[in-house]
């Protein structure tokens, strides 16, 4: 499944939101350190 899907179905169940509120953070926060490093890797000089 997808991210978006993930988080389409949190969402959808309102038992699960506060939950999905934090894990789609703690996602996000681990995407955002992903492309950074990844874009880092990227543009560093070898």
């Amino acid at each position: 499944m997808k991210m978006e899907q993930w988080l389409t179905v949190l969402f959808k169940t309102p038992g699960l939101f506060k939950c999905s509120a934090i894990f789609s953070w703690m996602v996000i926060s681990i995407f955002l350190s992903e492309s950074v490093a990844i874009a880092g890797e990227k543009t560093a000089p070898k």
